[in-house]
């Protein structure tokens, strides 16, 4: 049941997420207006507006609306709109709901459209819109209102006079709104105007001028031909010192902007070469890593008692540990006599036959439970293989196959990555303890990243940002205890890294043979001890391993084993590196042009659609 419920609820989630995304992406735009203004004898128009849509989405339904009553410019005047239809692109009527109110006209019509173009002839006749003075009639309208909001990228508008003109100069045409637009008197009876790329909410609005006579329009002595002319005039005078002060506004932007990127760019550089002077004279006070002209390249004893956990880190200067240290911890801990390894000579039989392979048991020697010369972290590994892989307990002779290790790694990865972020953490505490870092240079340290920081974004300076990112972390040094024991781990890694190429092996290399090998897996040399490893341990100087179940030297020597020994010590070192490596990086998945004045006509409104 409640897996049903679950199912229910995730399908009516993604449903109600589609409804969502749908909605979100639901628009459109007119690519083409074409509009016909038929003036009639009797002071009306019959407009007939071939508007197209691109849908994006679905759509339903369309609406339309024109303002009735028009105040503007100190004067007003009523509207009223008749003989109102809308066909498709068939030339079939739409079904359409048409109300006057608030003085508006509004209609919604009703269709079905998808992801397409669409072509709606919109038709109705105006009454009211023409005006008869005394020398002059007047069509004033705005085809495109404010209230467009949805771009319209080509426009064109033709007018028709009912009976041409006695003379064609007798005909004015203006255009305003959109700078793009043009306006134009094709002959004695006919005028064109048109626009391209209009932004929603740019007005687009005509104006036409005849002898008076022709036309039966509302009487008005409010304007003449002159006085037309010279508002025309002071609209285009408008539009130029407009575009004047915007081209002023414009040039002075530009002055303010080229001479803050001039300030940018020289702070670019200045700014960059102090922070640089101050980085080196703070770096060479507390960041500049101390230098020793008395040690050797390579350092054959142990530079000190210091777990292979926390060499990694100070190797790392402070930094994170890798899954070396865990196979390195185990291997020493062995070494410790914590741990026993016993290795038997097991027949495995697979597809290709028998072969010849070891089973390793690890026992534990000791009861660590209350041992303090344990540091908490080397505790928690034998937990992890005491109380989880095999829970057994602290008891001594508590025992488990390496098999069992490497299947714990594999199969419960997950489980193993949180105790490794966590053993990792408690590494990190104890490396704390020991102060591998100078205190001072990690202030400084700190002190420049706060600086630093907030002055690269504050101030737009990716260079600041670039240079912090790589010096910063330079001011870190460690203190000269640390460091001077750091490049003798160095160079003992120096040491074991060229082990297998010495012509002689050195007398150090017998008693310490144990250390090398544990130290050489935290450098990642490991393998180079153990091809040594045969010539050492048939060496009677060598010091015996405590640590490997039934070593003996004379018998393993006469038998062959030592060479099995060190292939199990290698096979057991690479599986359990390799295998913690893959689980402490498990990942779960959680990671003539138009003026810009007028606004005097009448019209306007706009679309919409849903």
């Amino acid at each position: 049941m409640k897996k049903a419920l679950g199912i229910f609820f995730a399908a009516a989630l993604l449903a109600v997420l589609s409804l969502f995304v749908e909605a979100e992406t639901k628009n459109f735009y007119f690519p083409e207006v074409k509009i016909k203004v038929s003036i009639e004898r009797d002071g009306s128009f019959i407009v007939d507006e071939f508007r197209t849509y691109d849908f994006e989405g679905s759509f339903t339904w369309g609406t339309f609306w024109i303002p009735l009553s028009v105040d503007r410019q100190g004067y007003r005047y009523d509207l009223s709109v008749e003989d109102f239809k809308i066909l498709d692109e068939g030339g079939q009527e739409l079904r359409a709901e048409t109300s006057s109110s608030g003085g508006t006209f509004k209609v919604k019509w009703y269709f079905q459209a998808k992801n397409e173009l669409r072509a709606f002839h919109i038709h109705y006749r105006m009454r009211g819109g023409i005006f008869s003075y005394p020398d002059v009639s007047e069509l004033y309208w705005q085809p495109i209102g404010e209230d467009e909001d949805k771009p319209t990228k080509k426009v064109t508008i033709t007018i028709n006079l009912p009976e041409p003109a006695a003379n064609k100069n007798d005909i004015l045409v203006y255009g305003h709104g959109p700078l793009s637009g043009w306006a134009e008197i094709v002959d004695s009876q006919t005028t064109r105007f048109t626009a391209t790329n209009l932004a929603a909410h740019q007005f687009l609005e005509i104006r036409m001028i005849w002898p008076s006579g022709m036309v039966a329009g509302v009487l008005s002595t409010r304007h003449n031909r002159i006085s037309i002319r010279q508002e025309e005039a002071r609209f285009v005078q408008q539009t130029i010192e407009k575009a004047k002060q915007e081209q002023e506004r414009k040039e002075h932007q530009k002055r303010v902007f080229m001479t803050a990127v001039g300030i940018w760019a020289v702070w670019l550089v200045v700014g960059s070469l102090l922070w640089f002077f101050f980085y080196l004279r703070f770096w060479r006070r507390v960041g500049k890593d101390y230098h020793f002209e008395d040690i050797p390249e390579y350092y054959r004893e142990l530079p000190s008692g210091l777990q292979p956990a926390l060499v990694e880190v100070l190797l790392k200067e402070g930094g994170s540990i890798t899954p070396r240290s865990f196979t390195a911890t185990l291997f020493d801990l062995a070494r410790r006599g914590y741990l026993e390894l016993d290795d038997r000579e097991v027949e495995k039989h697979g597809l290709f036959g028998k072969k010849d392979d070891f089973e390793t048991t690890v026992i534990l020697k000791k009861d660590y439970a209350s041992d303090r010369r344990l540091l908490p972290y080397e505790r928690d590994v034998l937990d992890l293989l005491f109380e989880t892989v095999s829970p057994q307990g602290s008891r001594v002779g508590a025992q488990f196959e390496l098999e069992e290790l490497k299947t714990f790694l594999k199969k419960k990865a997950q489980t193993f990555q949180t105790w490794y972020e966590k053993w990792a953490k408690s590494i990190s505490q104890e490396s704390k303890k020991l102060q591998f870092i100078e205190p001072r240079s990690s202030k400084m340290r700190n002190a420049f990243l706060a600086v630093t920081i907030p002055l690269a974004v504050l101030t737009l300076n990716p260079v600041l940002g670039i240079l912090g990112a790589i010096f910063i972390p330079r001011i870190k040094r460690r203190s000269e205890h640390w460091a001077r024991e750091n490049e003798l781990w160095k160079g003992l890694e120096r040491f074991l890294d060229d082990f297998s190429n010495l012509k002689e092996m050195p007398a150090e290399a017998y008693k310490l043979w144990e250390y090398y090998l544990v130290f050489a897996i935290i450098f990642g040399n490991a393998k180079k001890i153990l091809k040594m490893l045969p010539i050492i341990l048939n060496d009677e100087r060598a010091a015996v391993p405590v640590w490997y179940y039934g070593f003996d030297r004379s018998g393993f020597a006469a038998t062959g084993r030592i060479a099995s020994m060190v292939h199990s010590i290698e096979t057991m070192s690479t599986s359990i590196h390799q295998a913690s490596t893959a689980a402490a990086h498990y990942s779960s998945g959680r990671g003539g042009g138009f003026s810009g004045g007028g606004g005097g006509g009448g019209g306007g409104g706009g679309h919409s659609a849903g």
